[in-house]
């Protein structure tokens, strides 16, 4: 309910600004950027009363079913948009925040595996969290069918997964790294 609240806030800001994909004033930061992946397009808009303290909402819609992932994140919690001082440098920042297609790891055949003895899959010495319900065979098969994916850091230390099979997406789990 949070998140949805957060992405209306943050489209009647935009839809505020008219058709610019950003508007500024002293008291003002309104940035919106976007990227295709697949058949979806990835959206990221930020508002808030500056740069350094906006919230981002980012969406993943899909032309055949709308707005299929949602979540937001405030700038100062996301490393690679920490510090953000005018609305060019966040939209700068939030181009390369967004994966733009030929990521380095773009395919489930990227993810860590998942040894037998394991509690979780390890990318070197850091865990890659699963969702919840996602076991290792589960996991081990999605591995294997090495479909479409698209990670982006969340916050600091973690960054989120996504597969994408049949026009669905599902999110795999969290990658930890060092802050």
């Amino acid at each position: 309910m949070l998140k949805r609240f957060a992405l209306v806030i943050a489209l009647v800001a935009l839809t505020a600004c008219g058709e610019a994909s950003r508007h500024a004033t002293p008291d003002n930061c309104v940035v919106q950027t976007s990227s295709a992946w697949n058949e979806f397009t990835i959206r990221a808009i930020a508002s808030g009363a500056d740069c350094t303290q906006a919230l981002v909402v980012l969406t993943i819609h899909s032309p055949r079913r709308g707005v299929v992932y949602t979540d937001s994140f405030a700038v100062a919690q996301v490393p690679a948009l920490t510090g953000a001082a005018s609305p060019a440098v966040l939209e700068r920042r939030l181009r390369v925040w967004i994966p733009p297609p030929g990521a380095a790891r773009d395919s489930t055949g990227d993810l860590p595996q998942w040894a037998s003895n394991a509690e979780y899959p390890m990318s070197g010495e850091f865990p890659f969290h699963p969702e919840t319900l996602m076991g290792a065979e589960t996991y081990e098969s999605l591995r294997e069918r090495d479909t479409p994916m698209l990670c982006f850091v969340q916050r600091e230390g973690r960054e989120a997964c996504f597969s994408e099979e049949r026009g669905v997406i599902t999110k795999i789990g969290e990658q930890t790294f060092p802050e």
